[in-house]
């Protein structure tokens, strides 16, 4: 996906190059119609598909531009489909009612070559930057209903889990915003929405021989440990990838900080993820891995696949419906993490000797097929690898002190393109991303947790007594969460934390 769509005439090119340049320069992204290419279907249809994939259309006016047929097309496609515009001036002598009306309801920033360049570049940025997280996602939605769209309004490309749960808040609370959903977006959530509640329903009745009981056994593994156990079973049971989702959204209290060592002075991190990790599986299956020396258990996000590392060496999957093994897999490297994307059609394996290795489930047989492909991500071994709430990115930790961020797109063929890297003194233990997908956090060994932006920036800094275990925010982006040494549980108000970080004990905007 791209920042912005620069529309413009042909005659403005070398303007539309200084300005290209100077928003990658500023770490945006821009999709660009170089070429002078025939204006054919194909042609259209790429126009189309960088429009839907921009979070704000830029025109360029001229008269020149004002006049174009196809700068006017693009206008229109953009208006329908309710795309955030901003107008910037660039040659005056056009007449103004001959001006497209949509541009007409903004303001123009003006890039005239009388006016300051540097004065102007700056007002477009701060405009880009208002209010983000509302664009990105209306861009987001709108590239996923375009495909479901494309591909005939199957059930296979609706939103599922999460997923759909941001999209249908987003939606409530977008009707007051620019830009506003389209039909076409509010359909999609919609139909997502039936389908969903389907799934849900046929899974319940499948699941009528042991579905109360596994939630049963998860409830009084919770009540028997106290509230303060509650907190630590729930994150810890849904691996790094959820922590904040489990952790924070049971939590009882909203102080700053939990001290837990008094009710799990004798209980090991892994142990509870792997006791309660047991707890959460059908019962036949349970009793058949208690015997093994488990190191792991994680879950897809809906919890369709439970995936376990028996012995560090090897890997099984099973889908918890039927109990049938769809993965099994020995590798001659210790498996150190283990993650499906959000639409469980990939998993990803990290190693000790710093590869990624992917999985990807084949729609007949259900099963995961491994992909001959695999990725050296880090120098050393990872630690942690995770995917995006969206799943366009990847992001892996690793014991060489670095981070990673990677772009999914055709992961699987040109897994190459490297969005983000970051490097700290000491390893890195988890990372997580925030669920609108605009923010990462890590924790690692030096005790900090630090939030980045997604272009890398630092942006806090969050000290603690021990090395950091797990982080995570909570599913409604409210707060944030971590988990130092084995016990020690702290909470933040995120939205909070982000704007007065000098409130907070122990945080600052970047670390010493």
């Amino acid at each position: 996906m791209a920042d912005v769509f620069i529309s413009y005439s042909r005659v403005d090119q070398s303007f539309v190059k200084v300005l290209n340049q100077a928003l990658n320069q500023s770490q945006y992204d821009a999709w660009v119609d170089w070429e002078d290419i025939p204006l054919t279907a194909d042609w259209w249809k790429e126009i189309q598909a960088g429009i839907d994939a921009a979070n704000t259309f830029i025109f360029v006016i001229s008269p020149d531009s004002v006049l174009s047929k196809v700068c006017r097309q693009e206008i229109d496609y953009a208006t329908a489909n309710h795309k955030r515009l901003m107008p910037i001036v660039y040659r005056d002598g056009f007449a103004r009612k001959a001006v497209h009306p949509a541009l007409g309801k903004h303001n123009w920033l003006f890039f005239r070559e009388t006016d300051d360049f540097a004065t102007a570049f700056r007002a477009l940025v701060t405009a880009l930057d208002t209010d983000l997280d509302h664009v990105k996602f209306h861009t987001r939605l709108l590239v996923k209903a375009r495909d479901w769209e494309t591909k005939g309004k199957t059930e296979d490309y609706l939103l599922r889990g999460q997923d759909l749960n941001d999209s249908e808040t987003w939606l409530a609370q977008a009707q007051a915003k620019s830009p506003i959903p389209n039909t076409l977006q509010q359909e999609f959530v919609y139909r997502s929405r039936q389908a969903e509640t389907e799934r849900l329903q046929q899974t319940r009745r499948r699941l009528t021989i042991f579905g109360s009981s596994v939630s049963v056994l998860a409830l009084l593994a919770l009540a028997a440990a106290g509230v303060a156990v509650q907190q630590s079973q729930r994150a810890l049971t849904q691996g790094k990838t959820a922590f904040a989702n489990q952790l924070v959204v049971e939590a009882q209290s909203s102080s700053a900080a939990q001290d837990l060592s008094q009710n799990t002075a004798s209980v090991k991190t892994g142990n509870i993820n792997l006791a309660f990790g047991l707890d959460r599986l059908p019962q036949p299956l349970r009793s058949t891995l208690v015997s093994e020396n488990l190191n792991q258990i994680a879950f897809s996000p809906d919890d369709t696949f439970a995936a376990v590392i028996t012995d560090a060496l090897s890997l099984k999957g099973w889908d918890l419906a039927s109990q049938r093994e769809v993965l099994d897999w020995g590798s001659d490297s210790q498996v150190v993490d283990v993650g499906f994307s959000p639409d469980e059609t990939l998993a990803v394996v990290a190693t000790q000797n710093g590869m990624l290795h992917f999985w990807t489930a084949n729609p007949q047989t259900g099963d995961f097929e491994k992909y001959p492909v695999k990725i050296t991500a880090h120098d050393a071994s990872l630690t942690d690898a995770v995917f995006s709430p969206d799943g366009s990115l990847l992001a892996t930790a690793s014991e060489d002190g670095t981070f990673k961020v990677w772009s999914t797109e055709n992961i699987l063929d040109a897994f190459r393109r490297l969005v983000v890297q970051f490097r700290s003194s000491q390893p890195i233990r988890s990372i997580a991303f925030a669920p609108n997908g605009e923010y990462l956090i890590t924790g690692g060994d030096d005790g900090t947790a630090r939030v980045f932006s997604l272009r890398g920036r630092e942006i806090l800094c969050i000290q603690h007594d021990a090395p950091v275990q797990l982080v995570g925010f909570n599913s409604d982006n409210s707060q944030l969460g971590s988990v130092s040494g084995t016990t020690t549980v702290r909470l933040w108000q995120w939205p909070l934390l982000l704007r007065e970080p000098t409130k907070f004990e122990g945080v600052s905007e970047t670390c010493p």
